[in-house]
């Protein structure tokens, strides 16, 4: 009786998160927007996403040991919460039917930017639906503890010099763990495999590359027989904006020098992030080789061939003042005056994605921008949805960036800490998408 009811307990608020999280976050505080999505996006996590092995294994562990039933009100109870975890799982689908159309347009955008620019693009291969392994479905119901057995990961690689370190003042540990990445690989057949560098979120302040990132990386390094970089950089309030887009700019030139040591292409190199790491890299990808971006190492190439952001805060320096105060005083930390004397340019000309995608022309992002494929909640509250639907239009514009995007409905920032259907799904579908930009470029175009 005492282990039904302590199911039934589980079930319930694991069947109470999933429910609230559905509410819209204008409709929780219409007051604060952003604040209800802060609170909706944890509950969205204990009952959808990270916590999914908290609630099925003592599930499991309890029916196992419950013996026979003495209430027929708690076995009922406790079948509608089956029920509703298996209706969970099959509205998934949904997901994965998005997930196809979006790497679909992605393959058609990618090949109408090649006719564009003159090139001759192949035939457009056939993209099938995800089919759904016994991997797939127990990487799904552990969740967050959810490690692949193929996997290896060799963590703490220095990507600056000992002296680099001393100059940049992160002698203490911690500080140093910020100039340090790890390569996510498979353990055998991973040779000359295209690279992944993956930039984690936090506010530009928090996180680092051990927390809420690996469900991509194990992604990609399992299943799509990629290398990955996890990488660290430097965080506010002790570094600046600058300083992190720099570090993000220095890991790809470490790559492009040191990823065949670890069984990757350095010819290509995709860049990824969520939140603060997809602006991170949002900005890495639109300003390539900028010397500004690459003291000490101007002359490294520090190009890649496409990027992944995971809910983007873009366009908000341009249209939210409260954002532009806060994020200008505590994160980009450079005074205007002070960027123009050193680089002839306005800091805002740079520090948003959608600024710096304004001022280029269709004819300059030809050749330059490279193809973009992006992934946002329309219950996120902290990157805005219509931004991001903004930004989307305008790198569509004349067909001179390969563009896919993925639009997740009732789905909150940080949805991806782990692993679950949806996770899956949109990691296929990006996966789809950046195998057929390398696809393209080992065809010579």
């Amino acid at each position: 009786m005492a282990a039904l009811v302590a199911i039934a307990a589980l079930q319930s608020f694991r069947l109470f998160c999933t429910v609230v999280s559905r509410i819209p976050p204008t409709a929780l505080m219409p007051r604060a927007p952003r604040l209800s999505g802060i609170l909706l996006m944890f509950v969205g996590i204990l009952g959808c996403d990270a916590l999914t092995s908290f609630f099925v294994a003592p599930v499991v562990f309890l029916s196992w040991f419950a013996g026979p039933p003495r209430s027929s009100f708690l076995v009922t109870l406790n079948w509608v919460f089956y029920a509703t975890q298996v209706l969970g799982i099959l509205e998934s689908f949904s997901v994965r039917d998005a997930a196809v159309r979006s790497a679909r347009s992605f393959q058609r955008s990618l090949h109408k930017s090649l006719e564009s620019t003159n090139s001759t693009p192949r035939h457009l291969e056939t993209i099938d639906h995800p089919g759904v392994s016994f991997q797939f479905l127990l990487s799904a119901v552990v969740g967050w503890f959810w490690v692949p057995k193929d996997v290896d990961v060799i963590a703490d690689i220095p990507y600056v010099s000992s002296q680099q370190i001393v100059d940049f003042g992160c002698t203490d540990d911690k500080s140093r763990a910020w100039l340090t990445l790890d390569v996510v690989r498979r353990k055998k057949d991973f040779w000359n495999r295209p690279v992944l560098v993956y930039v984690h979120g936090g506010a530009w302040a928090y996180g680092d590359k051990q927390k809420r990132i690996m469900p991509t990386c194990y992604h990609f390094a399992s299943n799509e027989n990629w290398v990955v970089l996890n990488i660290n950089y430097r965080l506010a309030p002790k570094f600046n904006l600058h300083d992190m887009v720099v570090d993000v700019k220095r890991v790809i030139a470490w790559a492009k020098k040191n990823a065949h040591v670890h069984g990757g292409d350095p010819s290509f190199i995709a860049i990824a992030g969520g939140s603060a790491g997809a602006h991170l890299v949002s900005i890495a990808a639109l300003t390539q080789n900028w010397a500004e971006f690459q003291p000490g190492f101007e002359s490294a190439d520090t190009s890649v061939q496409a990027c992944y952001p995971i809910y983007p805060p873009v366009g908000h320096v341009r249209t939210n003042q409260f954002w532009k105060s806060w994020f200008m005083q505590k994160v980009v930390r450079i005074s205007d005056a002070e960027y123009k004397q050193k680089y002839g340019r306005s800091v805002e000309d740079w520090c948003d994605p959608a600024n710096l995608l304004a001022k280029m022309s269709v004819t300059e992002r030809r050749g330059v921008v490279p193809p973009f494929f992006i992934v946002q909640g329309t219950f996120d509250t902290l990157a805005r949805v219509h931004h991001v639907r903004n930004f989307v239009q305008d790198l569509n514009q004349g067909n001179a960036v390969g563009v896919g995007y993925l639009e997740l409905p009732e789905t909150h920032h940080a949805f991806d800490v782990a692993f679950s259907p949806r996770t899956q799904y949109v990691n296929w579908a990006a996966g789809s998408a950046l195998n057929q930009v390398y696809k393209l470029k080992n065809a010579g175009q």
